[in-house]
C-alpha cells in the first residue's frame, strides 16, 4: 500500500509500525510557475498518445524489476525527522529538543521555564503539553522517557534505549 500526503502519518508506533514503514520525501520541483507542461509539452497523463503510455508502463516496469532484483532501496532523508518532529509538536519545541542531553536527569520546571522563557512568540506550554511533547520526541529518537517526583520535585530522563540485538 501506498500513502502520498503533505504531512507526516503518524502510525501506531513501535518496531511492528517501523518495519512496515518506509517515508520519503520529495523535492518541490513543480509550481505554480514551472509545470510539467514546460519540461515535457504537455500534462502529465492527459493528452497522451500510444508512444506516451508505452513509455510509462515502461519505466513501471523497469521499476517493478529493480525492487524484485533490489527489494526496497531507502532514500536518505533530508527533513524528514525535523518536519516529523516539528508536526508533532511544535517548531520551538524542535529548536528547544536540539540542547536536551540525553541519559541526564532534568528538572522538568526548570526545562519548562527554559522553554517558556526562550521561545516567548508562542503561547506558554502547560506542564501536561510538555510531557506529551517529550514522550513525542523521545519516541521519535529511540529514546526511553522516565520521569520521577520526590518532595516536590519533578525531573525526567530520556535513556538511550540500548540495542538488544548487540546483548546490551
Amino acid at each position: 500500500m501506498v500513502v502520498t500526503s503533505n504531512f507526516y502519518v503518524k502510525g501506531p508506533g513501535g518496531s511492528s509500525d517501523r518495519d512496515r514503514r518506509n517515508e520519503f520525501e520529495l523535492d518541490n520541483y513543480y509550481s505554480d510557475s514551472h509545470k510539467p507542461i514546460d519540461d515535457f509539452g504537455k500534462e502529465f497523463f492527459s493528452g497522451w498518445n500510444d508512444k506516451d503510455w508505452n513509455q510509462y508502463d515502461t519505466i513501471m516496469i523497469d521499476c517493478i524489476q529493480l525492487y524484485l532484483k533490489e527489494g526496497l532501496i531507502v532514500a536518505d532523508s533530508i527533513n524528514l525527522e525535523a518536519n516529523n518532529l516539528k508536526q508533532a509538536t511544535s517548531a520551538e519545541f524542535y529548536e528547544y529538543s536540539k540542547g536536551i542531553a540525553p541519559n541526564k536527569w532534568l528538572d522538568k520546571r526548570e526545562e519548562l521555564d527554559i522553554f517558556n522563557s526562550s521561545y516567548t512568540d508562542c503561547p506558554d506550554v502547560s506542564s501536561n503539553l510538555f510531557t506529551r511533547w517529550l514522550k513525542e520526541y523521545a519516541s521519535q529518537k529511540d529514546l526511553e522517557y522516565q520521569d520521577k517526583s520526590s518532595g516536590g520535585n519533578y525531573s525526567f530522563i530520556l535513556k538511550t534505549v540500548k540495542d538488544e540485538e548487540d546483548g546490551e
